[in-house]
């Protein structure tokens, strides 16, 4: 029974990493394809997402949380953002740290495709699937994310307590 525990413990590590793995290079040809580093994609996908689907508005501080980047990390990447035309970019007058952001016609227009082709992706992905698997698929990557997230912010809980 344990050799069987240790197998699938060794089996999901490798599936993880490469699947992360994967996943980077997925992401890489879609930001090449817009013109865009991989870090530039995920910030701008970031942005969109929560302007166009979640209604919300993100600032900087979000960002930087979301992407687990210092404020100068994330400066560097909105200002590659904002020379390549994706995204304006506005000083908050009440707290001159926090900045709020939007797409500019282009961004939106660039963005929209970039997430379709995100999607499309996917899509593919799911139809090299047995169709009766979709679901059980789609609610094991929730429960899988869930515990991964559990696990890590656990980790990260207990290295805030251990390094304050």
């Amino acid at each position: 029974m344990k050799s069987k525990h240790i197998d699938n413990i060794s089996k999901l590590s490798d599936l993880v990493f490469n699947l992360t793995m994967k996943c980077e290079e997925k992401e890489q040809i879609i930001a090449q394809q817009n013109n865009l580093t991989r870090t530039e994609f995920r910030c701008l996908r970031i942005i969109f997402k929560a302007l166009t689907v979640e209604k919300l508005n993100i600032n900087n501080k979000d960002i930087s949380d979301i992407m687990k980047l210092t404020p100068s990390r994330l400066t560097r990447i909105i200002d590659g953002l904002v020379n390549k035309n994706y995204l304006l970019r506005e000083i908050d007058k009440s707290d001159r740290r926090n900045i709020r952001f939007s797409l500019t016609n282009y961004g939106l227009e660039k963005s929209t495709l970039a997430n379709q082709e995100f999607l499309d992706i996917h899509e593919q992905i799911l139809n090299e699937v047995d169709p009766e698997m979709h679901s059980i698929l789609v609610s094991g990557m929730e429960h899988f994310f869930a515990a991964v997230k559990k696990v890590i912010d656990n980790q990260i809980a207990q290295l805030s307590k251990t390094n304050p």
